[in-house]
């Protein structure tokens, strides 16, 4: 009898070790399962903090900018100074100096084909539409 109950309490030891490591590894489990879910709720925070600056980037980049009509307004303001520079002749504007040098070496060109005509007798006399009314007047 002494036997049987001594691998009884053998037995119930073993029993009660088995279900304290069983509980052991339980309470493992759900500590790694608990933190795996706390990893997860920390990254889709992340993401969704992510995609909050990014929509909001995405909205400052669509607004247009605040000082625009200060912009267009200095802006205006500039081409005024500039064309009242130009018409005091403080500043010559290079696109009026490009048109008259353009026009005075057309001008050289009919006068130096004239010429020609003049020095071969194609033509006896050139005058220009001033010089005429001069001639007449007098």
């Amino acid at each position: 009898m002494q036997e049987l109950y001594a691998k009884k309490d053998e037995k119930r030891e073993e029993y009660w070790k088995r279900r304290y490591d069983f509980k052991v590894q339980d309470n493992e489990i759900q500590h790694i399962q608990w933190m795996q879910r706390q990893k997860d709720k920390i990254l889709q925070h992340k993401a969704l903090l992510k995609e909050r600056e990014e929509e909001k980037k995405i909205a400052i980049s669509a607004m247009p900018h605040p000082y625009l009509k200060e912009i267009d307004c200095c802006e205006h303001l500039l081409g005024y100074i500039h064309a009242t520079k130009v018409k005091l002749g403080i500043i010559v504007d290079n696109e009026v100096a490009a048109r008259e040098a353009q026009t005075a070496l057309q001008k050289e060109a009919v006068q130096e084909r004239l010429n020609e005509k003049l020095t071969a007798g194609k033509v006896l006399v050139s005058q220009s539409k001033a010089e005429r009314e001069a001639a007449n007047m007098i």
